[in-house]
């Protein structure tokens, strides 16, 4: 009987041994499973992004070597337009601005168009800067209808006053007729008012008119502009009365021909002694109408110093690098002129 019970709890322990080896070899494997998954699952993640890297790269690449052959393009379109001559843009009617950036109204008939195209502009005297130079060689101007500026009084002195040229420090680049405040100024012919503006330190109220022959003319010094900025002017329509503003020492009219912005001397179209012009047509060349051109330049050269107290003669000669002999002969003065304080003296 006693060998009954031992043998019984024999097997029994050996029972119990048996389940719980198994039920550990069972949690074993189960851990490895899920250690292998998780594993497999990190390998994957890596390899998806490694895959998401590659495809960056290669993205980058194909935009870093396209953004490069942009740049080469780019270059090889730049060294081809620096190769190739310029090409300038023609204006046409159909564009509403003009070279100086005002606007123009389509239907606005612009003056002398074959001369000076659509540009167009009341801010600047001369907005054209085309130098004596680059002037055609010659160009025929249709003088028929010409009126006389200032229109005779019984009080007014019509005589030329000053002329067109040098004048002490200054060129003059127009002629001056004397009249009295308030007499009636004209356009000299049909055109288009195209500046009415006021200059304290120079001409005053002026108005400057474009005509169909090719002409600009410019009335300096009035009192009161009577006609507005593109309004359409015929020969001898009051435009002005005459006066004395800005720089002027007396009641007078400043009077001016330019073409394509250059002055010259109205005194080669207009005979002041009748009052009309020589011909029915005048040929406008670089040589003979601007002729003026070396004295310009030469008188653009004239250096003056103003002179301040204690100042000599030997001092202004040596500050400048010339002799005194020479300043007396510009200044037309002698060695023991006095000069006094304010004076203008040249030195070149």
């Amino acid at each position: 009987m006693r060998l009954q019970r031992i043998i019984l709890i024999t097997i029994i322990f050996l029972a119990t041994t048996l389940v719980t080896t198994q039920g550990a070899t069972s949690s074993a494997a189960r851990k490895s499973t899920v250690t292998s998954v998780s594993k497999s699952k990190k390998h994957s993640t890596k390899k998806h992004k490694s895959k998401k890297r590659s495809k960056k790269k290669k993205h980058n690449v194909n935009k870093k070597t396209s953004s490069e052959a942009t740049k080469k393009d780019e270059n090889v379109n730049v060294n081809k337009q620096s190769q190739t001559p310029p090409v300038y843009e023609v204006v046409t009617e159909e564009e509403s601005e003009d070279t100086f950036g005002e606007d123009i109204d389509i239907d606005f008939d612009v003056p002398s168009e074959e001369l000076y195209g659509f540009s167009w502009t009341s801010e600047f005297l001369n907005p054209y800067k085309i130098k004596i130079n680059d002037l055609p060689d010659s160009t025929w101007i249709d003088c028929r209808g010409f009126v006389f500026p200032v229109v005779k009084s019984a009080a007014a002195n019509n005589h030329v006053t000053s002329n067109f040229g040098a004048r002490r420090r200054r060129y003059h680049y127009g002629t001056d007729i004397g009249l009295k405040v308030g007499d009636s100024v004209v356009s000299s012919f049909a055109g288009t008012v195209r500046i009415v503006e006021y200059e304290a330190r120079g001409y005053g109220h002026y108005i400057v008119i474009r005509h169909n022959n090719g002409l600009e003319t410019l009335y300096a010094h009035l009192s009161k502009p009577l006609v507005r900025v593109n309004q359409e002017v015929t020969a001898g329509q009051l435009i002005g009365l005459g006066g004395s503003t800005g720089r002027s020492t007396g009641p007078h009219l400043h009077f001016e021909f330019r073409f394509l912005g250059n002055a010259f001397n109205t005194g080669k179209i207009i005979d002041y002694s009748t009052e009309r012009c020589f011909a029915d047509s005048y040929c406008i060349t670089k040589s003979e109408t601007f002729r003026h051109k070396a004295d310009v330049e030469r008188f653009n050269q004239m250096k003056y110093h103003r002179v301040r107290q204690g100042e000599t003669l030997s001092y202004i000669a040596k500050r400048y690098g010339t002799t005194v002999k020479r300043i007396c002969r510009l200044n037309h003065i002698s060695r023991t002129t006095v000069i006094r304080p304010g004076r203008s003296i040249r030195y070149r």
